[in-house]
């Protein structure tokens, strides 16, 4: 606040950069500090006018940013919002939709063959490390 005073400047830019939470906070800053003027009043004595008002600029820069703004949000923030993404980083496009989706995928996918397949992969492997011995792990395929 005291700088503010020396510098009698009616209006501030400031740049935000955050990392994965850190960018989703400084999203959340920046829409905040872009919607209305800041009065930095410290004297409850001051008159209540807009004369002390001063505008703040923000613009943010996300890396990895979470998924928490709605499309048309998105729109309106983007000359002022800038997220980066990473190829194969999924938090930012994790949406309370997708995680459903996913969930619903997760829960009807079916496992068995699969694990069969782990399963026997894995008795070949250890058979092939003990081929000296008589005691055979899995079936041949002549006795099937």
């Amino acid at each position: 606040q005291t700088l503010l005073k020396l510098s009698k400047k009616r209006k501030l830019e400031i740049t935000l950069i955050g990392h994965s939470l850190g960018a989703g906070a400084a999203t959340i800053a920046a829409m905040e500090w872009n919607s209305k003027p800041f009065n930095p009043k410290t004297n409850d004595n001051e008159d209540d006018d807009t004369k002390n008002e001063i505008q703040i600029s923000a613009h943010a820069i996300g890396f990895g940013c979470p998924a928490l703004l709605s499309q048309p949000l998105s729109l309106v923030t983007k000359a002022y919002i800038t997220s980066v993404i990473a190829d194969s980083d999924f938090i930012p496009r994790m949406s309370g939709a997708t995680l459903v989706n996913l969930l619903l995928d997760v829960r009807t996918f079916d496992y068995r063959r699969q694990a069969e397949r782990d399963v026997e992969q894995a008795l070949r492997e250890l058979q092939g490390r003990f081929s000296g011995s008589s005691d055979t792990l899995l079936p041949s395929a002549k006795s099937k």
